[in-house]
C-alpha cells in the first residue's frame, strides 16, 4: 500500500465519520491547515494518528483502524529510521552492543519497558539473582526492587519520554547515548549516595532562588552552580588556554569537554530524578530552545526532539564521522549544526536557524520548600568544595582508564605489527648483529602503525584542563569553588 493510497483511506475515514462525532472538527481543522500550507504530510499525519489512537473500538470501525495503524507505521519507518552504523563506545558491554543494534532512535513500545526490555533481551542486562546466576526471565525483573535495578540500567543508555498520548504506558526512544551515562559506584554514603546527598539541597536552593513555576536552563548551567564545574567551564576561550599553556590546543579541550559531558549529565539527571520520582517536587523534560529565521525562539516539541537527533545522525554519515567529538576536533560544529537546520527544513518545510539544548523544569516551589534543609553559606561552600574535588577525580580517572586501554590497544597492534616486520630477512639480520628494536627501530616501526596513542604528557596535559574547569582533587581554599584567578 502506497502512502497516497493509506494517506486518502485516513481522509475517508474522517470524512465518513458522523457530523456529531466529538474529533471529526478536529481532524478537519488539521486537514485544512494542511491544505493551506500551514502544516507539512508529516506533521498532519503525527496530528491526526495522535488524535486517532484516542479512538476505541466503538469509535473507530476496523478499515479506519487498519489504515492509521498502517500510516503511523510507514512514517515512524520513514521518518525515524536509524542508520545502522551506529558507533559502540564499548564493544564489551553486551548491554550497548544490543541497545544499538536492537533499538532505534524514534521508536515506540506501546507497552513501556517491559516491551523494550524483551526487544533488548533480558540476558543483556547482565542483571544476576541471589545464586549469582544471569537472570533471563522478564517475570523476575518486573517488580520490586530488581525492576528499580532494571531502570537504572536502561537510563545509562537511552534518554527515554513517557507517551500517555498514545497509552498509558507506551514511551518512546528519544535518544541513545553515544557514551553511555555509566553510573559511578558510590561510597555508601547517605542512601543515595554521595552526589545526590550533597547535590541535592544545593539544587532546592537554586530552583527557589529562582521563584518561577517554569525553569529554562541547562546541564551546564545546573553544574557551575552546584560546584561539579568552576565558571571557566566552556566560558575560558582557547586563546585563553592558550596563552596558559601551549599544549591546551583544540583537539585536548574538546577530547576533555567530549568526556566530561556524559558524567555530568549523570550526575546532574539523576539528582532531577530523585527531586522528580521519589520527592514529586518537580517534573522535567529535556528538549531544545528553536530560534526561527523572524528572531522568535520556542521549546521543541516531543516529535522535534526526535527530528533534531535523527537528522544530527544523518549529517554526522554525510560529514563522514561517526562521532560528534570528530566534528569538533575537525573544527566543523558551526557547519555541522547548520547543515542539520538546512536539513530539517528542507525536509520538514520548517524556518528554523539555529537550536540548542536545554531542561525544562516544571516546579512545585511549596512541595521543595517543604524539604529545604537550612544552609549557612559556610554549608554551601564546604559541599561544593567536595563535590568539585570528588568530580576532579571521577574526570582524572577516565580520562586515565582512557589513557591505558587505548595505549594498550595500540601496543598490542604494535607488538604484532612489530613481529611481523622481525621476520623480513633484512630486519632479522639487524637484530641478530645486535640492533635493539627499543633503541633503534621504535620509532621507525611507530611510523608504521595506524593505530591511535595517546603521546605521553596527554594526562599532565588533560589534569591541567581538570584543575581550570573542574577544580583540584584536594582543595584548601576557603573561597568558593576554585577558579585560578585572572584569567577570566
Amino acid at each position: 500500500m502506497t502512502t497516497e493510497i493509506m494517506k486518502q483511506n485516513i481522509i475517508n475515514s474522517i470524512l465518513d465519520l458522523e457530523a456529531d462525532n466529538p474529533y471529526k472538527k478536529q481532524l478537519l481543522e488539521i486537514m485544512e491547515n494542511h491544505d493551506k500550507g500551514k502544516l507539512t504530510d508529516i506533521e498532519s499525519y503525527l496530528l491526526i494518528n495522535d488524535i486517532l489512537v484516542k479512538y476505541d473500538s466503538n469509535v473507530l470501525i476496523p478499515k479506519e483502524q487498519k489504515a492509521i495503524e498502517e500510516t503511523r507505521k510507514s512514517e515512524t519507518e520513514k521518518t525515524y529510521g536509524l542508520s545502522p552504523n551506529v558507533t559502540i563506545f564499548n564493544p564489551e558491554d553486551a548491554t550497548e552492543v544490543a541497545v544499538k543494534t536492537k533499538t532505534e532512535i524514534g521508536q515506540i513500545f506501546i507497552k513501556g519497558r517491559k516491551e523494550l526490555i524483551r526487544t533488548i533481551g533480558v540476558e543483556n542486562l547482565n542483571m544476576k539473582d541471589r545464586e549469582g546466576n544471569l537472570i533471563t526471565d522478564l517475570q523476575k525483573i518486573s517488580k520490586g526492587k530488581r525492576k528499580g535495578e532494571a531502570d537504572e540500567i536502561i537510563n545509562q543508555y537511552y534518554d527515554i519520554q513517557n507517551r500517555p498520548d498514545l497509552k498509558q504506558y507506551a514511551i518512546q526512544i528519544a535518544d541513545i547515548f553515544e557514551i553511555p551515562h555509566y553510573i559511578e559506584k558510590e561510597d555508601g554514603r547517605g542512601k543515595n549516595g554521595f552526589y545526590i546527598e550533597n547535590i541535592k539541597p544545593i539544587m532546592i536552593y537554586y530552583l527557589l532562588q529562582k521563584d518561577e513555576n517554569v525553569i529554562y536552563t541547562s546541564v551546564e548551567e545546573l553544574a557551575c552552580f552546584v560546584g561539579l564545574v568552576t565558571k571557566n567551564y566552556k566560558k575560558i576561550s582557547l586563546k585563553e588556554l592558550a596563552e596558559i599553556n601551549p599544549r591546551f590546543t583544540a583537539a585536548m579541550l574538546n577530547q576533555f569537554y567530549y568526556r566530561c559531558k556524559p558524567e555530568l549529565e549523570s550526575v546532574i539527571f539523576r539528582v532531577l530524578d530523585s527531586l522528580q520520582d521519589e520527592y514529586k517536587t518537580l517534573n522535567y523534560y529535556r528538549n531544545y530552545c528553536i530560534s526561527i529565521n523572524n528572531g522568535d525562539c520556542h521549546t521543541s516539541t516531543k516529535n522535534e526532539d526526535i527530528i533534531i537527533r535523527q537528522t544530527e545522525r544523518k549529517v554526522l554519515k554525510e560529514f563522514n564521522a561517526k562521532r560528534i567529538l570528530t566534528i569538533f576536533q575537525r573544527k566543523q560544529q558551526k557547519k555541522f549544526y547548520d547543515r542539520v537546520c538546512e536539513q530539517i527544513n528542507e525536509t520538514y518545510g520548517f524556518n528554523w536557524v539555529r537550536y540548542k539544548k536545554q531542561i525544562q523544569i516544571f516546579a512545585d516551589n511549596e512541595a521543595l520548600q517543604e524539604i529545604m534543609n537550612a544552609l549557612t553559606n559556610e554549608d554551601m561552600i564546604h559541599k561544593k568544595k567536595e563535590i568539585s574535588s570528588r568530580f576532579a577525580r571521577r574526570i582524572m580517572n577516565r580520562t586515565k582508564n582512557e589513557y591505558d586501554r587505548t595505549n594498550k590497544k595500540a601496543d598490542e597492534v604494535e607488538t604484532k605489527w612489530v613481529q611481523e616486520q622481525l621476520k623480513q630477512p633484512e630486519i632479522k639480520e639487524l637484530a641478530q648483529l645486535g640492533f635493539d628494536y627499543e633503541d633503534d627501530f621504535r620509532e621507525m616501526f611507530q611510523s608504521f602503525s595506524d593505530e591511535y596513542r595517546y603521546h605521553d604528557n596527554y594526562l599532565d596535559v588533560q589534569n591541567r584542563l581538570i584543575s581550570i574547569m573542574i577544580g583540584e582533587p584536594e582543595m584548601d581554599s576557603k573561597n568558593d569553588i576554585p577558579e585560578l584567578k585572572g584569567i577570566m
